[in-house]
């Protein structure tokens, strides 16, 4: 879980997070170069001995850096939703899941194989993250257009329809008859 991650998990070199997902299922995600940039402020800032095995996400309690709780976290993500909700009022529940399901989203809308992403998000059932991926309207939109541009689409000019003149066929192809 990426709230219990040590400072260590992260390859400077790569870009990459290692951690442990549900089931102990050791994942390597890479990161995207603004996440990397952000990344190493936020280290520069809370932990400058980065070759520490400290908690890279933590809150204290009794004087001591302890794990963060998924409450903890819930209630940091509560707060930001109240302070935004000031500007933005129809602004949707903020929830951790939510950069998951959005994230995974972003990847499907950007072209992603569902397998890719089904891997990538640790899912041991592709219908898992089929879940999680909706067809939207501009992507059937993209795929129509792709059809109808290509030289194979049955509505080219210079492609003859098979059943253009046979009424009866046409009414059986439709379901009429």
């Amino acid at each position: 879980m990426v709230k219990h991650l040590d400072v260590k998990a992260t390859s400077n070199r790569e870009a990459d997070v290692h951690f442990y997902g549900k089931g102990k299922k050791h994942r390597i995600t890479p990161l995207s170069r603004e996440i990397s940039n952000q990344f190493e402020d936020y280290c520069e800032k809370y932990h400058p001995d980065k070759t520490s095995e400290n908690l890279l996400f933590y809150s204290f309690r009794n004087g001591r850096r302890n794990k963060m709780s998924s409450d903890n976290v819930s209630c940091i993500f509560a707060g930001c939703e109240e302070e935004v909700r000031k500007s933005n009022p129809d602004l949707i529940h903020l929830h951790s899941h939510l950069f998951r399901r959005t994230r995974a989203m972003h990847l499907y809308q950007a072209g992603v194989p569902l397998p890719t992403i089904s891997e990538w998000l640790g899912h041991s059932n592709i219908e898992t993250t089929r879940f999680y991926a909706k067809v939207t309207e501009e992507m059937k939109r993209d795929a129509l257009h792709k059809l109808s541009d290509s030289d194979s689409s049955v509505f080219k000019d210079d492609v003859v329809f098979k059943y253009a003149n046979d009424e009866d066929a046409i009414k059986r192809l439709c379901g009429l008859k």
